[in-house]
């Protein structure tokens, strides 16, 4: 169920990001954006445990539900800007071939998309990690300073 809330949500926040964000902001928007992800992940789940464990379990998710409608009544707060390209004369189905056929004759792009589509297919084995979290703490430290690291060298 959270991959296909994932599925819908991680898609309209980027596109929800270039309405907000200026073209020529872009790069940086999207640094700030990935630190802010990796910040919220590794902070987040800490700071989820600590409350768990000092409040309890009901007080931990109630006020995950109120900040749950706080960001979304925050996200209705935003002005609808109009979308600049209204010109949609081609059909669905048509697109979508051009799309495919683009995807399949441009092998670096196909080669891109079948890389991370396995990722994302192994790689929900770092929900894993907290079950082998002692042994490897200094794997994962050592992982989460150098993506701070490379952060603060992107942000600069």
């Amino acid at each position: 169920m959270t991959g296909m809330v994932r599925g819908f949500s991680a898609p309209a926040g980027f596109a929800l990001a270039t309405f907000l964000i200026p073209k020529k902001y872009y790069p940086n928007e999207a640094t700030w954006t990935s630190g802010a992800w990796q910040l919220g992940a590794i902070i987040g789940s800490a700071l989820a445990g600590l409350l768990y464990g000092i409040l309890g379990i009901t007080l931990t998710f109630t006020l995950q539900l109120f900040l749950l409608i706080l960001s979304a009544f925050l996200i209705f707060k935003i002005k609808p800007k109009p979308i600049v390209n209204k010109d949609m004369t081609e059909k669905l189905w048509d697109s979508v071939k051009v799309g495919l056929s683009f995807v399949f004759q441009n092998k670096i792009i196909l080669s891109c998309i079948s890389l991370d589509l396995f990722a994302v297919l192994f790689g929900g084995a770092t929900a894993l990690l907290p079950v082998f979290a002692k042994d490897f703490y200094m794997l994962v430290h050592l992982v989460w300073v150098s993506c701070v690291q490379c952060q603060l060298l992107m942000q600069s």
